[in-house]
């Protein structure tokens, strides 16, 4: 009788003593197999060729759950050699959906890192169809493979996910259990300033994006301290006095008459092209029409307040 070797599903651990390196093997779904076809893959046959010999099933019971790959760790017993590793994904009713292959030189030391990529169709093991994955009569088909849950504590993880807002799947009275979506709320993208807002998990898998507050927010409290276009920033700059979106153009945002305004010389200068000469000087960018001597809206939410010891401003 040939050799036989077993595939298992475990935690992948280094070689002991001069035991055949284990193989990480990932097996990957191309892009061309659709989610639909994905999801009707029930069982992963492997068949073992060349230095040894080796068949084996594994039922899927989450098919490609996360990033369209699945993940066996394959235990050779041959301690040198090249092994050509078949795999076939077969629907519930052992039909053979996508098939892939992939070859390896046992060596002994650390686990080697293998991938196989599923495509729709292709041939069996030699050429032949996908039904030679079925054992000869010198090599049972025995369960050669181990759950992830065999002898590790509960609460293990074993199914691992990379999506922040999915929840791993872990070990539990021996099984795997399944990965799961995160409560809608959960926080997945943390704001990167005061002037944002969290982004959250939608309770089906995705991550929002964060928020952004709108222009004048009070974030700390402080009057001076508002957010702008998503910033954090003060409103008492050249390039935003008084309130957002107000720019000097190259002149000082002056506090005069207890308010904040552009400093200017000529009506082009300013952002409501009314530079104010009604009180002296210092001349200001009025919040105003200087023919009609009526308000105009301010930018940046802000609120446009008749000074009576000046001209219009804008505040919040």
């Amino acid at each position: 009788m040939r050799a036989r070797a077993a595939i298992v599903v475990v935690a992948l651990a280094a070689a002991c003593g001069r035991a055949p390196a284990p193989i990480d093997l990932t097996i990957v779904a191309d892009d061309a197999i659709s989610d639909d076809t994905l999801a009707a893959m029930q069982r992963l046959d492997f068949a073992v060729s060349g230095a040894e010999s080796a068949h084996a099933s594994y039922a899927l019971a989450q098919p490609f759950a996360d990033g369209r790959q699945e993940r066996v760790v394959y235990q050779p017993v041959a301690r040198a050699g090249l092994v050509d590793i078949y795999v076939v994904a077969s629907d519930g009713d052992g039909m053979p959906i996508a098939s892939g292959e992939t070859s390896a030189m046992l060596k002994n030391g650390a686990a080697m890192r293998v991938t196989v990529t599923l495509a729709v169709g292709g041939p069996g093991p030699d050429g032949g169809a996908p039904d030679d994955l079925l054992p000869p009569p010198d090599l049972e088909a025995p369960d050669l493979l181990s759950g992830p849950c065999i002898g590790v504590a509960d609460g293990t993880v074993c199914a691992p996910t990379t999506n922040v807002c999915k929840n791993p799947g872990r070990c539990a009275g021996g099984v795997c259990g399944a990965i799961t979506d995160k409560a809608a709320g959960t926080v997945c993208a943390p704001k990167s300033n005061a002037c944002h807002t969290d982004g959250t998990c939608d309770g089906k898998g995705a991550c929002g994006a964060q928020g952004v507050r709108p222009d004048g927010y009070n974030y700390d409290g402080v009057f001076l301290d508002r957010c702008c276009g998503g910033a954090p920033v003060k409103v008492n700059t050249a390039q935003n006095c008084g309130a957002c979106g107000i720019n000097c153009n190259g002149a000082s945002c002056l506090l005069t008459r207890g308010q904040y305004y552009c400093g200017c010389s000529s009506n082009t200068q300013c952002w409501s092209k009314c530079c104010s000469t009604a009180y002296g000087t210092p001349y200001m960018c009025a919040a105003g029409n200087c023919a009609t001597n009526m308000a105009i809206p301010c930018p940046g939410n802000a609120i446009n307040t008749n000074n009576p010891d000046g001209p219009f401003y804008c505040h919040y």
